[in-house]
C-alpha cells in the first residue's frame, strides 16, 4: 500500500512538471512574436483631408495579424490624403492614398474666407519673388473724369496685407526648393467674401497690381488715391511763364491805349455756360453664387462707388462754381486795370525831374 502511494505521488509530481514546463515555453513563444506599427484613424476622416497626428496614429500589432498593404511608416503619407472615407479604428491602406500633392486645397481655407484668383504677369508678380504665404498689398489703376471733366487715370490701394494663397497650383511656403515663380500666371488671395467682390470689381474696372510687403508689417497705412494731378508739379512753372506772357500782353494793351486804339475797344462780358449734371448710375456687378449644382445670379449695387461718385460730381459743380465768379470779376474790371497800367507806363517813363505836381498821373 505504502509503495503504491508512493508510485501515484511521482505520477503527480511528473504531470505537474509537464504542465509547467508546457505553460512556460507557451509563455516564451508569445514573447518571441514580432511585433509592427501599422496606421489606424483615430477619428472619421473625409476624403482630401491630410493625414496626420490629429486624425491618426500608428498602433503596435503581431505581424501576422497586420492586413497586407496597411500604412507602416509617416513618410508614406506625407503630403497625401485619402482618396475615400474612413472611419475610426479603420487601418489606412496604401491603396486608398491619392498622390503626393493631392490633399484637397479648400481644407486650408479658414472658415469664412474665400479665395479668389487674379490673373499676373512677371510685372505684377513682382518679378517672380512672391510665393505663397507671403503677404502683398493690391492695387488697381483705372479712368475716370476729373472735377474738369478731363479723364484721368487713378490708381487706388484697396486691400493691405492681403495673404497669398497660392500661385498657380502651388501652394507651398518659405521652404519650397523653387527660388522664384517666373513663370506664374495666377494669384490666389485668401479674403473675405467682401474683399472677394472688391478684386472682382476692381478687375473689371482696370489692371491690377499686387506691392510685396515685410510678413511681420502688418499695418494698416491707409493710402491716398494717386491720379494724374500728381505729376502736375509743373504748373507752377508754367504759372511763372503765364506771368510773363500776361505782362506782355498789358504793355501792349498800353500802348494800343496810349495810340488811341483802345479808345473804341469794348470788354464783353461772355455768358457763362450752365453746368449740367450727369445722371449717375448705381454701378452694379453680377456675383454668381453655387451651392452645389445649383447656380443663382445676384445683381449687387455698389454703394459705395455711387457715393464716391455723386460726392466727385457735387465737387465739380463747386469748383465750376467758384471759377465762373472769378472770370467775370476779372471780365469787369479790364478798363480799371488798363488805366492802372497805363499810369504805371508813364511814371516809369518819364524823367525824375518832370514827376512834379503839376503832372496829374
Amino acid at each position: 500500500m505504502k509503495t503504491k502511494s508512493m508510485m501515484l505521488l511521482a505520477v503527480a509530481v511528473a504531470c505537474g512538471l509537464v504542465a509547467m514546463l508546457g505553460v512556460r515555453q507557451v509563455l516564451q513563444k508569445d514573447g518571441d512574436v514580432e511585433k509592427v506599427h501599422m496606421l489606424v484613424a483615430i477619428a472619421d476622416i473625409p476624403a482630401g483631408v491630410p493625414l496626420d497626428e490629429t486624425n491618426t496614429v500608428f498602433k503596435e500589432v503581431a505581424l501576422e495579424s497586420m492586413p497586407e498593404g496597411v500604412v507602416t511608416k509617416v513618410e508614406e503619407i506625407d503630403k497625401r490624403a485619402l482618396k475615400v472615407f474612413a472611419v475610426l479604428g479603420e487601418p489606412i491602406m496604401l491603396a486608398k492614398l491619392g498622390a503626393e500633392g493631392s490633399i484637397n486645397p479648400s481644407v486650408d481655407i479658414p472658415p469664412g474666407m474665400r479665395v479668389v484668383t487674379v490673373a499676373v504677369d512677371l510685372t505684377k508678380s513682382n518679378s517672380g519673388l512672391v510665393r505663397p504665404k507671403d503677404r502683398v498689398d493690391v492695387l488697381v489703376t483705372y479712368k475716370r473724369s476729373d472735377e474738369t471733366n478731363r479723364t484721368i487715370s487713378v490708381t487706388k490701394t484697396f486691400l493691405e496685407f492681403v495673404e497669398v494663397f497660392s500661385v498657380d497650383s502651388t501652394r507651398k511656403g518659405k521652404d519650397s526648393t523653387e527660388e522664384t515663380n517666373e513663370g506664374a500666371k495666377n494669384f490666389s488671395l485668401l479674403v473675405t467674401p467682401e474683399q472677394a467682390a472688391i478684386v472682382k470689381l476692381a478687375e473689371s474696372k482696370g489692371s491690377i497690381t499686387f506691392a510685396m510687403r515685410n510678413l511681420e508689417d502688418d499695418e494698416k497705412t491707409e493710402v491716398k488715391d494717386i491720379d494724374d494731378n500728381f505729376f502736375d508739379g509743373a504748373i507752377t512753372d508754367q504759372g511763372s511763364r503765364e506771368e510773363l506772357v500776361k505782362e506782355d500782353d498789358e504793355n501792349k494793351d498800353v500802348e494800343n491805349f496810349l495810340n488811341g486804339e483802345g479808345e473804341t475797344e469794348t470788354v464783353t462780358v461772355k455768358k457763362q455756360p450752365v453746368f449740367e449734371e450727369q445722371e449717375i448710375v448705381p454701378p452694379k456687378w453680377i456675383m454668381t453664387v453655387g451651392i452645389g449644382e445649383d447656380v443663382e445670379q445676384v445683381e449687387v449695387v455698389d454703394e459705395e462707388e455711387f457715393q464716391r461718385l455723386k460726392e466727385e460730381q457735387d465737387a465739380r459743380k463747386v469748383k465750376w462754381l467758384e471759377t465762373s465768379k472769378q472770370k467775370n470779376g476779372l471780365t469787369k474790371t479790364n478798363q480799371t486795370n488798363l488805366f492802372r497800367s497805363a499810369k504805371a507806363w508813364f511814371m516809369r517813363a518819364m524823367p525824375a525831374e518832370e514827376k512834379t505836381e503839376s503832372n496829374p498821373l
